[in-house]
């Protein structure tokens, strides 16, 4: 779990305050998470980004790459190739096989 320090206007402060005090959240975490789940969800494009960053920086396999970004393995590597990146297609870790095995039952 990552902890995050933030300065945040007075407004959105109160609104956290009273969003726990209505009992619509438990902690302001769970505010957080809801808003970033929000946001992803209203902005598909930003999920696609993400998944492309973790997928070059090394941190995802493909297969775990397209479940990210909420779209099909092919898409994912079309995304990529579009983008001037050649998509990994072997299997380099028991980690990337596993992650690939789980995205593929979503589908």
């Amino acid at each position: 779990m990552k902890t995050i320090t933030a300065t945040i206007p007075d407004r959105s402060g109160l609104e956290i305050e009273y969003l726990l005090k209505i009992g619509a959240y438990r902690t302001e975490g769970e505010v957080l998470k809801d808003a970033l789940r929000q946001l992803l969800l209203s902005r598909p494009g930003y999920r696609i980004e993400i998944a492309v960053r973790l997928y070059t920086d090394g941190k995802i396999s493909l297969g775990k790459a397209a479940e990210l970004a909420g779209i099909s393995f092919d898409e994912m590597k079309e995304v990529l190739l579009q983008r001037g990146i050649e998509p990994k297609l072997g299997i380099e870790t028991i980690r990337e096989a596993l992650d690939d095995i789980d995205a593929l039952k979503e589908i």
